[in-house]
């Protein structure tokens, strides 16, 4: 009975491991058979408050400026950079600043408009986008792979090296990746 429930046991595990070797590396796998990635854009992003979340009220200062105090706990993880609201007259306004993450803020600006009452604002921040994959390797290609790299990796002296001796090495890793011999694939751990 033990050996029969190990050896059933035996099978569910392979048969979990063969599904996760399937299904898990399926993103990482188009991301390692990308030739060229366009550069990341750098995007604007807000999270938005709630007026119960913030203070924001006309001040009147000594010299007869008037001004808005806003008062706020930055809840996000970012850095925000920037706070956008509507005013009470439907204008939009805006104010730079830097809160780090997880801060409280409390500022006076001059010559603003405090939001509308009741209204939102928007916590600014910037965040890198997702790159995105412009060309992919092909099948053959993706099987040269692991010989350029290991070759690469093996031929190329560490440190400073100029650029005579990096040409020669890429030129002769390339080569070797394109029509690996025998000893080649034994030599570069690539079955």
């Amino acid at each position: 009975m033990t050996q029969t429930y190990l050896k059933g046991t035996s099978n569910m595990l392979r048969m979990a491991v063969f599904f996760l070797a399937i299904v898990c590396p399926a993103s990482a796998n188009e991301d390692l058979r990308c030739k060229e990635w366009a550069v990341p854009a750098v995007s604007w992003k807000a999270f938005e408050l709630q007026s119960f979340q913030y203070s924001a009220k006309v001040q009147l200062f000594e010299n007869g400026n008037k001004g808005t105090e806003i008062i706020l706990n930055n809840p996000t993880d970012q850095t925000i950079e920037r706070i956008d609201w509507v005013n009470y007259t439907g204008e939009s306004e805006m104010v730079a600043v830097s809160i780090p993450p997880r801060a409280t803020f409390a500022e006076n600006f001059l010559h603003v408009t405090p939001p509308k009452k009741g209204s939102q604002i928007e916590l600014m921040y910037r965040e890198e986008d997702e790159p995105e994959c412009l060309e992919f390797f092909e099948d053959e290609e993706v099987a040269q792979l692991p010989i350029y790299d290991s070759c690469l990796a093996s031929r190329m002296p560490s440190g400073m090296v100029e650029q005579e001796v990096k040409d020669s090495v890429i030129r002769t890793c390339t080569r070797i990746a394109a029509d690996p011999s025998f000893w080649d694939r034994l030599r570069y751990n690539a079955w």
